[in-house]
């Protein structure tokens, strides 16, 4: 669970936490708090931000996710006025479908 690492850090860092779920190669989940952006390019630099949040489009996570071979999508429900992804494994995705169903306009093929 990544609660404000995704709203202070660079993409590269995120991109490093995808790429460390993956490696792992298990079926799995990874809760991450992020502060969404339409467009957002998110800070390309390398260092860790606190002000001002970072922004991320749900677009360009998914892409990377999709790349990763990684399933996401954004929880349905606002928790606590912050969004929330869900990224999974293919494997974790199938089986958890039912009990988490996908968001509006958020479906990812699974």
């Amino acid at each position: 669970m990544a609660r404000s690492i995704w709203s202070h850090t660079a993409r590269s860092h995120n991109l490093q936490m995808l790429d460390g779920f993956v490696k792992l190669r298990q079926p799995g989940v990874h809760f991450s708090r992020v502060v969404s952006a339409r467009g957002g390019r998110g800070l390309l630099g390398e260092d860790w931000v606190s002000r001002p949040l970072i922004r991320h489009s749900f677009e360009w996570v998914e892409k990377e996710c999709h790349a990763r071979g990684l399933v996401v999508r954004e929880l349905p429900d606002v928790i606590n006025g912050q969004t929330w992804l869900c990224i999974q494994t293919p494997a974790a995705a199938e089986r958890d479908a039912v009990m988490m169903p996908a968001g509006p306009n958020r479906n990812s093929d699974l």
